[in-house]
């Protein structure tokens, strides 16, 4: 009799597991793939005709098999960071046991507004839901890690983004790495998260917009660790975080 592999404990089952999806014009035909597997799917969206599944002609560019999914609408402030800190402040409380923030295009499209309408492409979806099945219980994960790019790495780039996030520490290695803005937490994580810093970045996002949202993706998991438990790094290693010249 042919044996069948069994799920490690370790791994986080679909049940305690809600994904959060930030999105905007893309097209969203895997959500129904999702919610078939067992998860709890929270999709965001800011475009004003709202959140579709759809077929493109890629000769044309035209649109059919059009159809609605749900979504809840949020202003569009700051690309995925005002839609994950719009949901850690008003999810405070009731959190998942753990939570997956993903971008709806899952990283695919390359600044191209073709690429990015089209969404994710299957090998894509095909490799997060492997990530899935697989991922083990945390406190922090990243979906994937790519390398900063070389001009991103500088103290002088890390001073002019993370300083106006005091009292909390950004380490300078936040910008060797970057999970492209996406990754899994556990509700423990995000309990311990301050309100105020939780407000505080969504009024930076506010002000600055989008390239505020660039810079939190290389600091996303030093934001949640703001306590530096996860990520113990000696003093001397943080950058001096004192705000200069921004009103949160």
């Amino acid at each position: 009799m042919k044996a069948t592999k069994q799920k490690s404990n370790s791994v986080i089952p679909p049940e305690e597991v809600e994904l959060v999806i930030a999105s905007h014009k893309e097209n969203m035909w895997y959500i129904d793939t999702l919610k078939n597997k067992g998860y709890t799917v929270t999709l965001y969206n800011t475009y004003d005709r709202g959140a579709a599944c759809f077929s493109l002609c890629k000769q044309t560019k035209r649109l059919f098999n059009f159809k609605h999914v749900d979504y809840i609408p949020l202003p569009n402030i700051a690309r995925e960071a005002g839609q994950y800190l719009h949901h850690m402040i008003s999810r405070k409380g009731s959190y998942y046991p753990y939570t997956i923030f993903l971008q709806a295009d899952l990283g695919y499209s390359h600044e191209n507004d073709f690429e990015e309408n089209m969404g994710a492409d299957s090998p894509k979806v095909t490799r997060l839901l492997s990530w899935l099945e697989n991922v083990p219980k945390s406190p922090f994960m990243a979906f994937e890690r790519t390398t900063a790019p070389a001009n991103w790495v500088r103290l002088d780039t890390v001073e002019d983004w993370s300083k106006v996030l005091s009292p909390f520490k950004i380490p300078t290695i936040a910008t060797e790495q970057t999970t492209g803005a996406q990754f899994m937490c556990s509700k423990e994580m995000l309990e311990r998260l301050p309100q105020e810093l939780l407000h505080h970045l969504l009024n930076l996002c506010e002000q600055i917009g989008w390239p505020f949202a660039y810079k939190l993706e290389y600091a996303w998991p030093f934001v949640l660790d703001c306590f530096g438990q996860l990520y113990p790094i000696p003093e001397l290693e943080y950058v001096d975080l004192t705000p200069k010249n921004i009103t949160p």
